[in-house]
């Protein structure tokens, strides 16, 4: 039971260190500097965090894919695979985790998160 609690807790802060990372790395492909990607991304990030505390995990989560606006997601797989196969791995195992969350919401916006698997996984891009 203590080693699941402690890699649990990685989850949420050693992990998200990961998920700036590679955040970081994707701002910088457009000649962003990390000073600005890190700025622009506490500022959602801190975003996020506000609406789960108040939303709960699912309530609070933001974002294309807990909407299911495949288009959108469409767009960012096409984006991201000029980038890498790591980067465009690590985002469609990211969308795969969300559109499952998204569908325990308990409301209508969650409905086209079961579509975003497929552009996800890239085969509906």
């Amino acid at each position: 039971m203590r080693g699941r609690n402690h890699a649990a807790e990685k989850y949420t802060s050693q992990f998200i260190n990961a998920l700036f990372s590679e955040a970081t790395a994707i701002w910088r492909s457009w000649s962003a500097t990390d000073e600005h990607a890190l700025k622009a991304l506490l500022s959602m990030a801190q975003g996020t965090l506000g609406s789960i505390a108040s939303a709960g995990i699912f309530g609070g989560m933001p974002g294309p894919v807990s909407r299911g606006n495949v288009s959108s997601v469409e767009k960012h797989v096409a984006a991201l695979c000029q980038l890498g196969e790591g980067t465009i791995s690590f985002y469609r195992q990211l969308c795969a985790s969300t559109a499952v969350g998204a569908g325990k919401r308990r409301d209508r916006r969650s409905a086209g998160a079961a579509g975003i698997g497929r552009a996800g996984n890239g085969s509906g891009a």
